[in-house]
């Protein structure tokens, strides 16, 4: 573990970066298969150390570099990293009222088709976001969320209802 978080400091991680997990120790009790006698027991402990930064070149980096410790005899199992999107909250209101503005224009093309005119909004269901890799085809009902790209396309999706006249 020493040898681990030296080598995450060493690629420039700050301490508050690099967030050590709770020691889990495991038993694998070894025993004679005629006898069930007791042979040794074999202890393995485990701790997960998780990088967490907003530096997202940087994690990058350090997940590309981390092959060297295996090849130096730490033992590791190494994570693909989970790029997250933190400014979705803002980003959502605007995203709302844009999806509705391309509603309406949809609407009016419609409606201009068919000799009419759209109306109030009579219902607006927000629908899921989707955030996938750029120029993804990934969707799914509920929602999509792509965290093996550092890159991300957001698309808000809604329903609205005008009324026609």
């Amino acid at each position: 573990m020493a040898s681990t978080t030296a080598f995450l400091r060493a690629q420039g991680l700050t301490e508050a970066e690099v967030q050590l997990g709770a020691v889990k120790s495991d038993r694998d009790d070894v025993r004679d298969p005629r006898t069930g006698e007791l042979r040794s027991s074999v202890w393995t402990s485990r701790q997960p150390i998780q990088v967490a930064s907003a530096r997202v070149e940087k994690v990058a980096q350090v997940a590309r570099a981390a092959a060297q410790l295996i090849g130096e005899g730490v033992p590791l199992t190494i994570n693909d990293p989970a790029y997250t999107y933190g400014r979705l909250a803002e980003k959502r209101v605007d995203m709302l009222a844009k999806a509705t503005r391309d509603a309406r224009a949809r609407a009016k093309a419609i409606a201009a088709e068919a000799g009419a005119r759209i109306g109030a909004i009579v219902n607006a269901d927000t629908g899921s976001f989707q955030i996938t890799a750029p120029n993804s085809t990934e969707t799914g009902d509920t929602g999509s969320y792509d965290t093996r790209t550092i890159d991300k396309d957001i698309t808000a999706v809604m329903a609205v209802t005008f009324r026609v006249e």
